[in-house]
């Protein structure tokens, strides 16, 4: 498994941003989400996923300095424990077609594991749609999103969501670290020092979730 300790300035500054920023903005959209109507709107928090269901978030980052993309899934179980994350570089590539592998990757990862019903979330509604709708296929991402709806089938049940950035944090935090990571693929069996600060927002600051 590949383990690095390096990161950028870049990096390091991005991370206190969620560190001391989040912890009022993002916190308090947390535990009060509702959109501007004052509605209840659950895809601008992290939930645990219902029992015996595995939660995949994904997220993707991209370098322009030197044109590539990478993508990251974690793995959470229902009770909000983490289980691992991967991450893999993409070289150039559309946010689109990294969003797609991102799902890809998740799904693999997951039927690797003992659970039967998964979730995945993203940020991007329109890998959804891809997936989701025929009427949104495209040629340059026929195979793609063909290879994700045949690893549906290996699953009792698999569902496909949206949700807001706020919610997609670990994810977030893992693609932008990753992008100063000098390896092709990555594999993570235990949170990083960055990543604890999300995830005690995605469990509601609940520091049980860490225990």
């Amino acid at each position: 498994m590949d383990r690095h300790s390096g990161s950028s300035v870049e990096c390091l500054e991005w991370c206190t941003t969620v560190r001391d920023i989040s912890r009022s903005k993002l916190t308090h959209m947390l535990l009060t989400p509702n959109d501007d109507n004052g509605n209840h709107d659950s895809s601008r928090m992290w939930k645990k996923p219902l029992q015996g269901t595995m939660k995949i978030n994904c997220d993707d980052s991209y370098l322009a300095s030197v044109a590539f993309s990478t993508c990251v899934v974690v793995l959470q179980n229902d009770k909000g424990d983490f289980l691992k994350a991967f991450s893999r570089r993409l070289g150039h590539c559309t946010i689109l077609k990294a969003k797609l592998w991102a799902i890809l990757f998740g799904m693999n990862m997951a039927c690797d594991s003992s659970y039967k019903a998964i979730i995945i979330e993203t940020d991007f509604v329109e890998a959804i749609e891809l997936v989701e709708d025929p009427r949104y296929h495209e040629d340059q991402f026929v195979d793609l999103s063909s290879k994700i709806v045949k690893t549906k089938e290996k699953f009792t049940s698999c569902s496909i969501v949206h949700v807001l950035r706020q919610a997609n944090t670990m994810a977030c935090c893992f693609a932008k670290n990753d992008l100063t990571i000098d390896s092709d693929v990555c594999f993570y069996d235990k949170l990083l020092d960055f990543t604890v600060t999300s995830m005690r927002m995605d469990a509601n600051l609940d520091p049980s979730i860490l225990s």
